[in-house]
């Protein structure tokens, strides 16, 4: 009776300390989606949720624009990449990848990065639009694009997907068409 009486005392501390523990948390601001999910979308090595101070670490400040949220650079001739962090997250991280083959931030320093950019179904940069529908299958409607590039230009599409089927997923990927041809592609989380 007595190691009964102490297993339950135990628990009973164990549990109440694991709910003050839980309490403690309440208020602190919301945790980028690295620490809460264990597996991310990446684009080209950078990953949502990824914190920035590892992007940076592995790839240099880039370009910081003048809104101090979004790092650009320059990873060929005729290749952009930038990540956007949100600063709700606390440890800052990545909520937008962007990849594209027209400029989309003056002043991207030139970087060189090894990593694929390709979205979860393997569509490319230059690819074709019936390549992206063989991929993605059916196509959404196409529509001016907007974010996370809402400056993209005259005649460019956007055509929005997610890549689980999970009703909770608050990953999008966007494919940006002009001339039949993917010129941009985002990773971003949707609120």
């Amino acid at each position: 009776m007595k190691i009964v009486l102490q297993v339950a005392s135990s628990l009973v501390l164990a549990i109440g300390s694991r709910c003050s523990a839980t309490q403690d948390h309440r208020h602190e601001p919301p945790q980028s989606p690295e620490v809460q999910k264990d597996s991310r979308a990446c684009l080209g090595g950078i990953c949502l949720g990824q914190l920035e101070q590892e992007v940076t670490a592995k790839y240099g400040q880039g370009f910081l624009t003048p809104s101090g949220i979004q790092h650009c650079y320059q990873i060929s001739s005729n290749r952009w990449v930038s990540f956007t962090v949100d600063l709700e997250y606390k440890p800052p991280g990545v909520s937008v990848v962007l990849v594209t083959t027209v400029p989309h931030c003056p002043g991207a320093l030139p970087l060189e990065i090894g990593a694929a950019f390709s979205t979860c179904k393997g569509v490319q940069l230059g690819d074709s639009l019936s390549r992206v529908a063989t991929l993605h299958g059916t196509l959404p409607s196409e529509r001016q694009a907007g974010y996370p590039w809402s400056d993209a230009g005259r005649g460019i599409q956007q055509l929005n997907f997610s890549c689980t089927t999970d009703a909770v997923d608050n990953q999008k990927t966007s494919i940006y068409i002009r001339n039949d041809s993917v010129v941009g592609i985002a990773l971003w989380a949707s609120d």
